[in-house]
């Protein structure tokens, strides 16, 4: 009889523990999208000046001829786990018509020499005029920083710098209009250490900061309470917990899958990186998986929600962070994976 109950208990403690697991962790739905599997594949960026491989394209920007891609890129995996001995990354520009048509490189826009701490970019954004550029940019030592400078015939010079605690959980950012250099920094959490506050699954920390990098005024916050922000375009903000985007001037967006950066393409849709399974993403992050599922969505103009790719197991293309849309080819990029993703349709 003790026997008997003590398996029962065992049973029921099993099943109290999985549950949870399987449903964090259940498999993710397969949704209809424009690029089927076989329309899209990976491209072995290469930096153009070093012959390394080009690893973790966490951010992408379109420049207004529809052709030219600047390249946020930094090994993220490498950095968190042996920041002193990870390579650096970089700034590049890209033709999304020559890796279309076969072209591997991409030419680095910033020598690595330009920031003593290391160059590891891991968002970026230019001017509507094409003539400015910002970075958010991490040191071997963990400091965060946010910099600025002039943009031009395929080269960044950089001018300005802020960083210090701040800016420290600095994720993305997007030029302001106002001032010399002014800058809406999007900060996914409070705190910048551990804390059990951000981690609270209905922790709304994150917030969005004003700033002008040309200036010594402190950050003026904009807006707050936002449910790990990641990605801004306009006035629209992802919330990666809660699968929205939020928009600072009428309601919120639901998406299939927790949100990272934004791009816009030249039609004025939004293009938005999907995480549809936050725990797996994470368990890459952290080392336990080696994939995690990719998801890309266009938002049109009346708000209507297209998907674009979908890799529910992260075979093609894992936990894609970026994604850009421009005659008929998408581009993606991953801050986990090596490369970019490359979709465009047949005929």
């Amino acid at each position: 009889m003790m026997i008997g109950r003590n398996i029962r208990t065992l049973l029921v403690l099993l099943a109290v523990v999985s549950l949870p697991l399987f449903w964090l962790f259940r498999p993710v739905d397969q949704l209809p999208a424009r690029f089927a599997a076989g329309q899209c594949h990976r491209i072995a960026l290469t930096d153009a000046q070093t012959g390394r491989l080009v690893v973790g394209v966490g951010d992408m920007e379109l420049l207004s001829d529809g052709d030219t891609l600047i390249l946020a890129a930094s090994d993220r995996l490498a950095l968190d786990r042996n920041p002193g001995t990870a390579p650096s990354g970089g700034l590049y520009q890209v033709s999304m018509s020559r890796l279309a048509a076969g072209d591997v490189y991409a030419m680095p826009i910033l020598s690595q020499e330009t920031a003593p701490g290391g160059l590891f970019p891991q968002a970026l954004t230019v001017s509507p005029d094409g003539e400015q550029l910002a970075f958010v940019n991490h040191d071997r030592d963990g400091t965060v920083g946010i910099i600025g400078g002039r943009y031009g015939d395929g080269t960044f010079s950089p001018r300005y710098a802020r960083t210090g605690n701040e800016f420290c959980r600095a994720r993305d950012v997007q030029f302001s209009g106002d001032g010399e250099m002014g800058v809406l920094a999007v900060l996914d959490r409070a705190s910048c250490n551990f804390s059990l506050a951000d981690l609270d699954p209905g922790a709304a920390t994150g917030r969005i900061v004003a700033v002008d990098l040309a200036a010594s005024d402190s950050p003026t916050e904009v807006t707050g309470g936002l449910a790990e922000a990641r990605g801004i375009a306009g006035t629209f903000v992802s919330e990666m917990r809660l699968s929205r985007l939020h928009d600072r001037l009428g309601d919120p967006i639901q998406l299939p899958g927790g949100p990272d950066r934004l791009t816009w393409d030249q039609a004025g849709g939004l293009v938005a990186a999907l995480h549809p399974s936050l725990p797996r993403t994470l368990t890459l992050r952290y080392g336990f998986a080696g994939s995690a599922p990719s998801r890309i969505v266009r938002v049109d103009l009346d708000r209507r929600v297209e998907v674009l790719f979908d890799d529910t197991e992260g075979e093609i293309f894992s936990a894609a962070s970026v994604g850009v849309l421009s005659r008929g080819i998408l581009a993606a990029g991953s801050e986990f994976e090596p490369g970019i993703l490359l979709c465009r349709a047949s005929g």
